[in-house]
């Protein structure tokens, strides 16, 4: 990934609103830091690699 990629999407508050999942949590963490980014990233591969096996 390059540095224009990451800085190209502008980060966007986590609104906390009691769901009490994890993977909702990690959906919504999609919008917020650069490392938040990358844990939902890293969530979805993970989706996708149960969702064949």
């Amino acid at each position: 990934m390059r540095k224009s990629d990451i800085l190209s999407k502008p980060t966007r508050p986590l609104k906390i609103d009691g769901s009490k999942s994890v993977s909702a949590l990690l959906e919504k963490m999609q919008g917020i830091s650069f490392q938040g980014r990358n844990l939902a990233i890293a969530y979805q591969v993970w989706k996708k690699c149960w969702a064949t096996a």
